[in-house]
């Protein structure tokens, strides 16, 4: 049974507004109040309001089971993940076991190693000890077969016959002859030793001498490379000072040229005036040279001046003359 319009105006003050503006196009009056609603307006109102909060709702609850169906979704993920990782941790610890048990395997044979290596030391230096022993052995043995090695070439030298000894002065005389074969030898060696130890302080004086000569050629060979090198700076330098001397002469020559042919041509100028008489012998022989060419000119000059001054003379007197006529 659906609720009049009284039951609807109890359970509500508020205005249908939005319900009045939905169904008549305008809102109610400000004055159109929920005291001025009837009660089947009041209870519709209510419905209303209830349907929206139930829809509210209904969307807040699939809202919700959206959520915990992508939460349960997660949660699925995350269990699978985590078996993964439990897995993957399963594998990386029997990896790390057995990278473990590798790594004290390792261990182990590099302990053993250095045992064996220690050991192999000890071995070899036992056997260089023994080795340097034979050596020093076999050093001995060389020089005492050295030293013994002279009484099987002497006892090759004796006579090889059965010696019959029928007195005891045979015994006596063939030992007194040994004994001073003995004696003979031991002073033929003592001489060879004498003479070989003055031999090799010879030999060494004269390496020796031989040294401090070579030393002392060695210091003359770098002093006359050292003179060598400062003649070579000198000659450098007396080539620098030789070209230099060059290239002025030949700029004096080429100014001695130039003054040549200036004295010639000054002579030439001067030989070809009219009061100058001069035979052509004369004129060749002092044109052969500059310094007679020079010393021509000057004569041709001091001529000339005297010739001037005796005219200026001359010129002076008449017009002193003239003068003196005048004031007559």
């Amino acid at each position: 049974m659906d609720a009049g319009p009284s039951d609807v105006a109890m359970l509500t003050h508020e205005p249908l507004d939005p319900y009045v503006a939905s169904q008549l196009g305008r809102t109610t009056p400000p004055e159109f109040h929920f005291e001025h609603m009837t009660p089947a307006t009041r209870m519709l109102q209510k419905r209303k309001e209830v349907l929206e909060v139930q829809h509210a709702l209904d969307l807040e609850k699939a809202t919700f089971a959206q959520v915990m169906s992508k939460v349960e979704e997660k949660a699925a993920v995350l269990e699978q993940t985590k078996e993964k990782l439990l897995m993957t941790r399963q594998n990386y610890d029997g990896i790390i076991m057995s990278q473990d048990k590798a790594y004290e395997d390792c261990v182990a044979n590099i302990e053993r190693c250095n045992a064996l290596l220690e050991k192999y030391d000890l071995e070899l230096r036992a056997k260089s000890r023994t080795l340097k022993d034979l050596s020093k052995r076999l050093a001995k043995r060389k020089l005492t077969a050295e030293r013994l090695r002279a009484y099987p070439e002497f006892l090759s030298k004796l006579p090889r016959d059965d010696y019959d000894f029928k007195e005891e002065s045979d015994i006596t005389e063939r030992y007194n002859t040994l004994d001073s074969t003995k004696v003979a030898l031991v002073e033929q060696t003592k001489r060879w030793t004498k003479k070989h130890s003055s031999e090799s302080r010879a030999i060494k004086a004269a390496i020796e001498s031989q040294r401090n000569e070579i030393v002392k050629m060695w210091t003359q060979i770098n002093r006359k490379r050292k003179e060598l090198e400062e003649l070579r700076d000198e000659t450098k330098r007396l080539e620098a000072d030789f070209d230099l001397m060059l290239a002025r002469s030949t700029d004096e020559t080429r100014e001695l040229g130039v003054i040549l042919m200036a004295t010639a041509n000054l002579y030439d100028t001067v030989a070809k005036r009219p009061y100058l008489t001069e035979s052509a012998g004369a004129k060749a022989d002092v044109s052969s040279k500059a310094l007679l060419q020079l010393e021509a000119i000057e004569q041709r000059y001091l001529d000339l001046k005297t010739i001037c001054n005796e005219l200026t003379a001359l010129r002076e007197g008449a017009e002193a003359a003239a003068a003196g006529g005048g004031a007559l």
